[in-house]
């Protein structure tokens, strides 16, 4: 099934520098998520209705937008004020701050576990990540890291976090349990590893790099099993398990492509916008929002 244009949502404009960042879908609210940087917000929309639904306010240099859904709670990464902020759904306004480091960017939920990945990009300080525990809103460990950490995911059957550094280029597999220590460092063959995904079903983890192209590896051997180009730089990549197709956000020259990951070729590419560098993905419906 080609992607094809369905409608517009607005949404307010920016306040001052920056753009949009991480969307996440909220399956029981029937909500998605995502980040405003430019205006330390993050906008809720209806996805039955496709329209905003409104705005919610406090989250300085907003990153990472994730939700909790066995918890019904918001987890964002605030770059502005270096911390990881907790809001319980039924009322946003009540929010957590918890410290994690200089500019915390990534972020991966281990939801069973009651877990949090945090991964600090750092500033005049190294780049480090933190493990949070959401029922107690608390750090359990802090670790550096020497390297600038990008995207992140967790992967529920073998337990273990999933953090790309930039350079050198690797994916570090970490421990999601005590004493949340690395495990191994698995190679990345091309430039600058930014986005991220998993395919549980087939144990691989596509990652998506500034110098231009989708690796794929295996995650439990670290083995490259292809590597696609793509147009440019990307950030924001999903997998729609449904259809085996990875979605890919390249914000210069603006396009959304789409990777068949069973023959490993870019099969469509569709403009969205320059700078458009992040969507969110309504997996039920397989909807695709471009900010």
């Amino acid at each position: 099934m080609p992607l094809r244009a369905i409608g517009t949502v607005v949404l307010p404009p920016h306040r001052a520098g920056g753009d949009f960042d991480h969307a996440s879908v909220h399956r029981g609210g029937d909500r998605l998520y995502v980040a405003h940087t430019a205006n330390d917000s993050i906008e809720v929309l209806d996805l039955e209705r496709c329209v905003h639904e409104a705005t919610l306010m406090g989250f300085p240099g907003v990153a990472g937008a994730a939700v909790c859904e066995r918890r019904n709670l918001l987890v964002v990464t605030c770059r502005g004020e270096g911390t990881v902020g907790l809001a319980p759904l039924h009322d946003a306004t009540a929010i957590a701050r918890i410290p994690v480091g200089a500019r915390p960017n990534g972020l991966a939920l281990a939801s069973e576990a009651g877990l949090a990945l945090a991964a600090c990009v750092g500033g005049p300080t190294l780049p480090s990540l933190a493990i949070i525990d959401l029922d107690r809103s608390a750090v359990l460990i802090s670790a550096l890291l020497f390297g600038r950490p990008r995207w992140t995911v967790h992967d529920a059957m073998t337990g273990c976090f999933y953090v790309n550094i930039a350079a050198p280029p690797q994916i570090l597999v970490i421990r999601a349990a005590p004493p949340f220590d690395v495990l191994r460092s698995i190679p990345i063959s091309a430039a600058g590893p930014h986005g991220l995904d998993l395919d549980l079903r087939r144990g691989l983890l596509h990652c998506a790099c500034d110098g231009g192209a989708v690796v794929t590896v295996e995650a439990d051997s670290g083995r490259t099993v292809e590597q696609v180009p793509i147009a440019g730089p990307p950030d924001v990549v999903f997998l729609n398990h449904r259809r085996n197709r990875l979605y890919v956000a390249v914000g210069d020259p603006g396009v959304l492509q789409s990777i068949d990951t069973d023959h490993g070729r870019v099969v469509e590419t569709v403009t969205t916008g320059k700078g458009a560098k992040t969507f969110g993905f309504d997996a039920a419906r397989e909807h695709i929002f471009a900010f």
